[in-house]
C-alpha cells in the first residue's frame, strides 16, 4: 500500500463519526478518532507495504557443522601467484575436493597464529568466485558469523574451484604492508577458504608459489618440486601451513647458524638492499651463540629445523611473530652496517626463538586450538594460543606470559 493510499485510509472514515460544523464536541471528538484510527490502520497498511519487498537471502541458512576429529577427505591445493607487485595482489586458486553434494560451509580464517583477537582480515580478501564442473556456484556470506561463507555443491562434483585475491595494503593506514617491490611475506591465512566441520590438523593441503623472477625464498614448509619460478611445497596440515609463513625477495641471504648441528637453523635474510646483507664473520658468530644458549637454556629441541625469517626493511609492514619452526622479524636495514646501535633487534630474535620452546612446542594439551574459528580455553604468547584481550574475566583465568 502506497503512503498515499494510507492517507486516504485515514482521512476516510471521517463521515462515520457523523460529526458536524456545528457539533460543539466536534474539537474534542475529532483528535481522540483519528489517533483510533491510526492505531487500528497504519500497522496494517504498513505490513502490507513491507511484504512487498524481497527477502534478505533467497532461503534460509544452512547450520554451521562443528568442528570434528576426523579427517577431510582428499588434498586441498593452494596455488598463490606473488608476482604483481605493482598492485601488490596476491592471485590464488584454491582446489577443495568434495564428497559429496549439497550445503557445505567454508571459513576464512579468525583467530590468527600469535595475536590476541579474532582479527582475521576477511576485509582484504577479493574477487571471490567458485566454480564446479565448469559451472558457477553462488556463495552467501553468513549473517551472524561474517568469517563463513555457504555454498550447494552441485551433484555430480568432485572439486570446488576458488579463484580470489588477496589485496595487500599499500599504505600502513591500511594495515601492514605485506609486499613491496623488493619482498614479500606470504602468511597463509590470509589467503584461503577451508571447510567447516574439521579440526584444521585433520585438513591436508598442499601449498605451490609462483614468486617473481630471480626471487629466494625462507619458510619452515619443506620444498618439494620447483619449476622456473613456481615452488611446489610438500603437503601438510592446515595447522602447520598456518604455521609456517614465508619470507622472499630479491635481495635474499641465508645464513646456517648451527653448521653441522643436530638439526639445521637457518637465518633466511631479505633486505631493501642488497648491501645491507653484508655481514662480518664476528656478526654471524654472535648469532650463532643464540642457537648454543638457547641449547643449554632448553637442554633439548623441539623443532626437526629452524628458519629465522628476518627482514631487513623499512618498506614491509612491521612484524615480530613466533611459530614453533619459524619466527617472522622485521629489524632496521641496518641491522648489520650498525650493528652496535641495534641491539634490540637482535634481542628480538631470541624473543621468538625463546617463544617457539614455552608457548609453541611445549603448550599443554589445554591449550591446543582444534580449529581456527573460536579462541583457545587457555592462552600464552604463542602460535594460535592467544585470546587474552576476551577471557580477562573468564575462568579459568588467562595466564599471563
Amino acid at each position: 500500500m502506497t503512503p498515499h493510499a494510507l492517507r486516504r485510509t485515514v482521512a476516510a472514515p471521517r463521515s462515520s463519526l457523523q460529526e458536524s460544523p456545528d457539533d460543539p464536541s466536534l474539537p474534542a471528538r475529532r483528535p481522540l478518532g483519528l489517533a483510533l484510527l491510526l492505531a487500528s490502520t497504519a500497522p496494517a497498511a504498513l505490513a502490507q507495504q513491507a511484504s512487498t519487498y524481497p527477502p534478505a537471502l533467497p532461503a534460509t541458512l544452512p547450520t554451521i557443522p562443528d568442528a570434528q576429529d576426523i579427517a577431510y577427505p582428499g588434498v586441498i591445493t593452494l596455488d598463490i601467484d606473488a608476482t604483481n607487485l605493482a598492485q601488490h595482489i596476491f592471485a590464488v586458486t584454491e582446489t577443495i575436493p568434495v564428497a559429496r553434494a549439497g550445503p557445505m560451509t567454508l571459513f576464512f580464517p579468525e583467530w590468527l597464529p600469535g595475536n590476541h583477537g579474532p582479527v582475521g582480515p576477511v576485509a582484504q580478501l577479493a574477487g571471490i568466485k567458485i566454480t564446479a564442473n565448469g559451472q558457477r556456484v553462488e556463495w552467501v556470506r553468513d549473517t551472524l558469523h561474517p568469517f563463513a561463507y555457504h555454498v550447494v555443491v552441485p551433484a555430480g562434483a568432485t572439486a570446488l574451484n576458488i579463484t580470489m585475491q588477496h589485496l595487500s595494503p599499500t599504505a600502513s593506514n591500511q594495515g601492514r604492508i605485506t609486499m613491496t617491490p623488493e619482498m614479500l611475506n606470504i602468511q597463509w591465512e590470509k589467503m584461503l577458504l577451508y571447510p567447516a566441520g574439521h579440526w584444521s590438523r585433520n585438513i591436508t593441503v598442499q601449498p605451490t608459489v609462483k614468486f617473481p623472477t630471480g626471487w629466494q625464498f625462507g619458510t619452515a614448509l619443506e620444498p618439494e618440486t620447483k619449476t622456473g619460478d613456481v615452488q611446489t611445497f610438500k603437503p601438510v596440515n592446515l595447522e602447520i601451513l598456518i604455521d609456517s609463513p614465508v619470507f622472499a625477495g630479491l635481495h635474499y641471504r641465508q645464513i646456517d647458524l648451527d653448521p653441522g648441528g643436530r638439526s639445521p637453523v637457518r637465518a633466511n635474510f631479505v633486505a631493501d638492499k642488497a648491501d645491507s646483507l653484508n655481514a662480518t664473520d664476528a656478526q654471524i658468530q654472535i648469532l650463532r651463540n643464540l642457537v648454543d644458549q638457547m641449547d643449554r637454556l632448553y637442554g633439548a629441541r623441539h623443532f626437526d629445523h629452524y628458519d629465522f625469517l628476518i627482514a631487513m626493511t623499512g618498506k614491509l609492514g612491521g612484524i615480530g611473530l613466533e611459530h614453533h619452526r619459524s619466527s617472522e622479524n622485521s629489524v632496521d636495514p641496518a641491522f648489520f652496517t650498525g650493528w652496535d646501535t641495534h641491539l634490540s633487534d637482535r634481542d628480538l630474535l631470541s624473543h621468538k626463538m625463546n617463544h617457539s620452546g614455552t608457548a609453541n612446542g611445549a603448550a599443554p594439551p589445554t591449550s591446543m586450538c582444534p580449529t581456527l574459528t573460536r579462541p583457545c580455553r587457555t592462552a600464552c604468547c604463542g602460535s594460535m594460543r592467544a585470546r587474552r584481550s576476551t577471557m580477562a574475566r573468564s575462568s579459568p583465568p588467562v595466564r599471563a606470559c
